[in-house]
């Protein structure tokens, strides 16, 4: 970072400087992980569902105490749990 890019701002005293980046606008970075939060809101299940249900069969990301989900492993997981259409039957009529 340059030092244009970075702006002074005093809290309380001068001997109090925190260099803080100024906020550049928004880009739209496609998410690779989500939290297990964000993860079971993206499923529509509970935070508790996920964990005791779910989790078992995906693959985890871990960085330090963290946990993220890859956005891959919840299509696989979906994808694998979906099932085909039931078709309707049809009866046959019992006169003979």
């Amino acid at each position: 970072m340059t030092a244009e890019q970075l702006r002074l701002e005093v809290t309380g005293s001068a001997s109090r400087v925190r260099r803080t980046p100024r906020k550049s606008p928004a880009l739209a970075v496609p998410r690779v992980a989500l939290s297990v939060e964000e993860a079971a809101a993206a499923l529509g299940i509970s935070r508790d569902h996920l964990e005791r249900h779910v989790l078992h069969e995906l693959r985890v990301i871990y960085s330090g105490r963290r946990r993220l989900i890859p956005v891959v492993e919840l299509q696989r997981w979906a994808e694998r749990q979906a099932v085909a259409p039931v078709v309707a039957r049809v009866q046959r009529s019992r006169t003979a």
